[in-house]
């Protein structure tokens, strides 16, 4: 009897909760926010121990080591994603050097940030000087409106190519010596190259890495060796390679680790054909080691491979150019210290290598362990294939 009452009146009950339940307000249900588009990328820029990039709007992002305020952010704390750089400007080319960052606006003012002498916000510099193309590691050079070279930094190798012997700073830029006019202009560590608008290429500064086979070094241009015609120089820190207009890449200069891809250790006072019969359509020359894209889109990379830096899936290093893993189309590429990225024709921004202060700007890192004497290993988290950069947050 019981157990009969007690389901009669849950019998009667239901219609009283059915009711209630009508007569509560529906919570509308809440609106799903589409994912944010995945950042497009226009160009980068691998420097020591950071990257930097723009966007397809010309805004400037930077990671990694924060050493004298290089990220442009003000303060001195790395960043292991990208993060834009506090300024409103809108830039057509950006350069990472080694202790400070310089980007070009769409007018072709420089603008700078960091640097152990005035670690501060991004801001202006070389005056009234209007560049078209610049390129930066330790000290800089770029190329006028007019064709003309003008360069700036350290002078101790006469790599201003202004022709002055004093090895002091110079604290303004000096004009690279000679009426010729460029269309291209390259840094190294204590060298420059400047590439004319004929294709003809003309280097100054450290002996061993202007491409005419002599052992002196010149404060003026000289013209390297082999009448060459390129479309595209690139430096290393102590190496040029180029690209001939039949899309043959050449390199001239110390040979560390491969960097030169001639399958052998020498070094090469002149320019050398890189093996492999590749042709390019872009070369980025780093430490120790060179990456190209071919004219299909595939990126290749030879030399010193230190953390995975050729993005190969080893740590051996290639005397001869080894494809980086993976199926990856990409239209722009550009080798730093000890890292390696490069854009895809769909935008999508890539990094390899050494990601010890987060210069790779990825989520998740591998580790790699290098021997460095019997017994001694240098362990750090690194990328031995090309990983996808962040989002900036």
């Amino acid at each position: 009897m019981r157990a009969h009452c007690r389901l009669l009146i849950l019998m009667l009950a239901m219609p009283c909760a059915a009711t209630a339940q009508a007569r509560r307000p529906t919570r509308a249900a809440a609106a799903v926010r589409p994912p944010a588009p995945a950042k497009v990328w226009a160009a980068v820029s691998a420097g020591s121990g950071y990257t930097c990039a723009l966007d397809n709007t010309g805004q400037a992002y930077c990671w990694g080591e924060n050493l004298n305020r290089k990220l442009g952010i003000g303060d001195s704390v790395n960043i292991r994603r990208p993060v834009a750089v506090e300024t409103p400007q809108r830039f057509q080319s950006i350069a990472a050097g080694v202790f400070d960052t310089c980007a070009l606006t769409r007018e072709g003012a420089t603008v700078c940030w960091g640097g152990a002498q005035n670690p501060s916000l991004p801001h202006s510099a070389l005056g009234e000087l209007r560049l078209r193309q610049m390129d930066y590691a330790s000290g800089g050079c770029g190329i006028a409106v007019d064709g003309i070279a003008w360069c700036w930094g350290a002078n101790g190798a006469g790599q201003l190519g202004s022709g002055r012997e004093s090895p002091s700073t110079g604290s303004v830029p000096e004009r690279v010596a000679g009426m010729r006019r460029y269309q291209q202009v390259v840094v190294g560590s204590a060298f420059a190259c400047g590439l004319t608008a004929e294709g003809a290429a003309w280097c100054w500064g450290r002996p061993g890495t202007l491409g005419t086979g002599a052992s002196a070094g010149s404060n003026v241009p000289v013209a390297v060796t082999g009448n060459h015609l390129f479309t595209q120089l690139a430096s290393g820190s102590e190496h040029v390679c180029g690209i001939a207009r039949e899309g043959s890449a050449w390199c001239w200069g110390d040979n560390g680790g491969g960097a030169l891809g001639t399958g052998q250790n020498a070094n090469a006072g002149i320019p050398v054909p890189v093996s492999g019969g590749l042709n390019f359509k872009a070369l980025s020359a780093g430490f120790a080691y060179t990456c190209g894209i071919t004219v299909a889109g595939k990126a290749w990379c030879w030399g010193t491979n230190a953390n995975g830096v050729l993005g190969i899936n080893t740590s051996r290093n290639a005397l001869t150019p080894a494809a980086t893993a993976g199926n990856l189309v990409f239209a722009a590429i550009s080798s730093g210290n000890g890292h390696t990225c490069a854009i895809t024709t769909a935008g999508a921004l890539y990094c390899w290598g050494d990601n010890a202060d987060g210069e790779l700007g990825i989520a998740h890192a591998h580790t790699c362990r290098t021997q460095m004497a019997p017994g001694q290993f240098d362990v750090r988290p690194c990328a031995v294939v090309p990983t996808r950069v962040q989002d900036p947050r």
